[in-house]
């Protein structure tokens, strides 16, 4: 039986496990991550000291504060009270906090790597189902957060879902080109304090890491292009099946071999699809083509899973670039 990302995602994520769920069904599940922010969230504060002492939460790499909704506080004293406030209920549960300067919350939450590929996330406003973009699961939580922070469960009801199909070609040109031959290295791992996001070397680019150097904005993290190199000349595309490197820190390493083909398979046809109305697809090198070798590093797992596709936890995606003529190999 097939299932949507999100039915997959609240399966792997049930406290009960479930072998199949439909819309409309009530799941408990455990939750990857909450947040909250200084806004309107401030207000929950009020809520959660109604209800009883809160002196700490179920784990506190997993619930984080977030300062940036209401960054100009001259115009309302209320504002300036909700952050004062917000700072020190944080300290009193003993929670890390994103304060200004660090980000946009949702948007902190993703480059972070917080949000990730097979995650369930909640958080205090209506932005939060944007970790979608990333492959999770998201949603808001109000009332409701007091239970998140105290058990790291909730409820969730099991939503229907929308297909959208979107018809037409893009044009070729140089976005998708410069996309592949960038050299990245973009994961954040390990345990970090608020704000600081640390560089994973998986090995995947041994003897790159020396040359790589900050990406252009908006663009690759760090990348390292050889000097003189003309890229006009390549036409054609030769990708190699991607790698994946399991993080040194994972908490469950077994991964089924029939499942690690699957996920193989898929994320090369999904590759191959995408590229083969725009540029010529070849087996072999040669003077016109562009070899793509490609990485997905730092795979965390965090138990057994239904199904290694929706289990792995992509966490970094490394991207390497061997050129036939432009590198020699």
């Amino acid at each position: 039986m097939k299932f949507t990302a999100t039915e997959k995602i609240l399966m792997n994520h049930a406290v009960d496990p479930v072998e199949k769920i439909s819309p409309g069904d009530i799941i408990t599940a455990y939750v990857d991550y909450a947040g909250l922010h200084e806004g309107v969230d401030a207000r929950k504060f009020e809520l959660f000291t109604s209800l009883g002492e809160m002196t700490g939460v179920f784990d506190r790499e997993k619930v984080g504060m977030f300062l940036s909704h209401h960054f100009c506080t001259a115009h309302s004293d209320e504002l300036a009270e909700n952050q004062k406030h917000t700072r020190e209920w944080a300290k009193k549960v003993d929670i890390p906090v994103y304060d200004f300067g660090t980000g946009i919350a949702h948007i902190l939450i993703m480059e972070q790597g917080i949000a990730y590929p097979g995650a369930l996330l909640v958080f205090g406003d209506s932005h939060t189902t944007a970790y979608g973009a990333v492959g999770a699961m998201s949603t808001q939580a109000g009332i409701e957060m007091p239970e998140v922070f105290l058990t790291g469960k909730l409820w969730f009801k099991v939503p229907t879902s929308h297909k959208y199909i979107i018809e037409g070609k893009k044009k070729k040109g140089v976005v998708l080109l410069i996309g592949l031959i960038l050299l990245a290295s973009c994961a954040s791992t390990g345990k970090k304090k608020a704000g600081e996001v640390t560089q994973a070397k998986a090995g995947f680019l041994e003897g790159y890491y020396e040359k790589l150097g900050p990406g252009p904005k908006d663009g690759a993290k760090l990348r390292w292009l050889k000097p003189g190199v003309d890229f006009s000349k390549y036409e054609k595309l030769m990708i190699d099946s991607v790698v994946f490197f399991l993080a040194n820190e994972s908490e469950y390493k077994g991964i089924d071999g029939n499942e690690m083909k699957e996920l193989t398979d898929a994320f090369n046809l999904e590759l191959a699809n995408a590229l083969k109305d725009k540029y010529p697809m070849v087996s072999e090198p040669g003077p016109d083509v562009i070899r793509v070798r490609l990485a997905i590093t730092n795979i965390k797992l965090s138990k057994p899973v239904l199904s290694g596709v929706t289990g792995i936890i992509l966490v970094g995606l490394g991207i390497s670039l061997v050129k036939k003529g432009a590198t020699g190999t």
